[in-house]
């Protein structure tokens, strides 16, 4: 349990000391060998994590766990084709399994070579168990973004459900998909029935809301959001549904008039405070949006007026003011981490690196699951550490740990990006080529290329004598007009490759 726990974290250390004590039977167990499995995952030892993934199967061959992890290593090795099938296993077992709906359902959207597959292994699993809500809202989510919302309301309110209680974000969910179908009348229904079901859910109300403005019902709009702020004043999202049925359907002018009083009635505070900077926010009134922030935040400072004063001191470039509003807050609550996270990003900007590092090594040791800034330490630290040199090595060493939990924690371009430098800089080019494969089609996937990511890709490639694929893989960065930091040195590496 303690190594779940550590492993849950990202504390790769305390997961395998506690594993170490393991007696023999218990270390025969499918806990045990998805453990043992896991940790040399994190620590890219794939063949050695594909071993421990296989045995546990072996010995259990309905662990869901070890099929879990067989497909991340298949996923890492590019074997995109397994993983699915794995997944696929896995839905068969547990259709609600939260990890395979995950991965399969960004696989759908991401339009890869894998997106049809992936739909069509999801649609296979919602009808071997129509009635999984979980599945149900996953292939319905898939399918609404997808642009096909009346396939999505057919999954969703499929016969299995008529006759059940439906939970009320699935209610929620099959009124959005009506909606879009353009059918407004049973969107209306979907939506009625999850605020009869639940009359303090705001998120309904505001569904309904949106659907009465839609419908030129303006007053009745109002009303049903209205009547919810009746026994929930404070509640920031119907406060905001609210002014922003205003804003579309009387004006600004006049949605700001309404957010002066909500702001100054006591029961609706604190979240009234910032509706007005809200807003303006919207109106991209960047200055005033700013004036009002700061202004209800001489009224009752909290974080969240910080942190929006600092987001709107932002879209004006003013870094070092937005800093200013951060810092301020600091001063009040020195404590509070998520703001410290924050500013420190501010510092890295600005340059400051040596500030955000000290800063960061803070905020993880207070929040050890802030992936962002477990990676943001990561990568401060390895760029400054030379890896000729002992202390260098040392800090690369320490910079590769707060990797590793990052990508542990939340595998996303930007962690695979900063482990598989880290250990590239390690002289572990084989072990790096992998996550900056990754990285670099990640990055694509989300349609924003970094040319940066496909740069240390390159550098990486040639390190391990893929010279041909080094080029290939460089050839439309260096001939697109991005700048980038690396942009130079790319071009350098893209001549001494034989491009032209």
């Amino acid at each position: 349990v303690l190594a779940s726990a550590a492993l849950a974290r990202g504390d790769l250390a305390t997961a395998q000391a506690e594993l170490d004590r393991l007696g023999p039977a218990a270390r025969g167990g499918e806990l045990a060998g998805v453990l043992t499995g896991t940790i040399r995952l994190v620590r890219f030892d794939l063949a050695g994590a594909r071993a421990a993934f296989e045995t546990t199967l072996r010995d259990h061959p309905n662990s869901i766990r070890a099929r879990l992890g067989l497909a991340r290593v298949a996923a890492m090795q590019g074997e995109a084709e397994r993983a699915e099938q794995l997944f696929a296993e896995v839905l068969e077992r547990e259709p609600g399994n939260p990890e395979a709906l995950a991965r399969l359902s960004a696989a759908a959207l991401s339009g890869g070579a894998r997106a049809a597959s992936s739909r069509a292994v999801l649609e296979a699993a919602n009808r071997a168990h129509p009635a999984d809500p979980a599945l149900a809202a996953t292939l319905g989510t898939v399918l609404l973004r997808l642009g096909e919302p009346a396939r999505a309301a057919e999954v969703l309110d499929a016969p299995a459900f008529r006759d059940r209680r439906r939970e009320t974000r699935h209610l929620l969910l099959l009124a959005e998909a009506r909606e879009a179908a353009g059918q407004t009348k049973e969107a209306e229904e979907a939506a009625r029935m999850a605020m009869a079901q639940d009359p303090n859910n705001p998120f309904a109300r505001r569904i309904v809301a949106g659907l009465l403005l839609k419908a030129k019902d303006q007053r009745a709009a109002e009303l049903v959001l209205e009547q919810g702020l009746r026994t929930q004043p404070a509640d920031p999202v119907l406060q905001q549904s609210l002014v922003q049925v205003v804003r579309e359907g009387r004006g600004l002018d006049a949605a700001l008039d309404l957010a002066n009083r909500l702001a100054a009635q006591e029961a609706m505070r604190p979240a009234s405070l910032a509706l007005r900077g809200d807003l303006l926010m919207g109106a991209e009134r960047f200055e005033e949006a700013a004036a009002a922030y700061a202004a209800a935040y001489a009224q009752a400072p909290s974080r969240e007026l910080a942190q929006r004063r600092a987001g709107a001191l932002q879209r004006q470039n003013k870094q070092a003011e937005a800093a200013a509003a951060l810092a301020a807050w600091l001063e009040r609550e020195p404590g509070d981490a998520a703001i410290q996270a924050q500013l420190a990003q501010l510092e890295i900007v600005a340059g400051r690196t040596a500030e955000a590092e000290r800063r960061l090594v803070q905020v993880v040791a207070a929040r050890p699951e802030d992936a962002i800034s477990l990676n943001n330490l990561a990568w401060l630290m390895q760029a400054r550490s030379d890896p000729a040199s002992e202390a260098g090595k040392a800090a690369l060493a320490e910079a590769r740990q707060y990797a590793e939990r990052a990508y542990y924690i939340a595998p996303s371009a930007e962690t695979a990006d900063t482990l598989g430098w880290i250990l590239a800089r390690q002289g572990e080019a084989e072990r790096a080529l992998p996550l900056l494969r990754q990285a670099a089609a990640a990055s694509v996937a989300r349609r924003r290329p970094d040319p940066s990511m496909f740069y240390r890709y390159a550098v990486v490639l040639e390190a391990a004598g893929q010279r041909d694929e080094a080029r290939r893989v460089l050839e439309p960065v260096v001939k697109a007009d991005l700048q980038f930091p690396e942009r130079a040195e790319a071009e350098r590496l893209y001549a001494r490759l034989g491009g032209g």
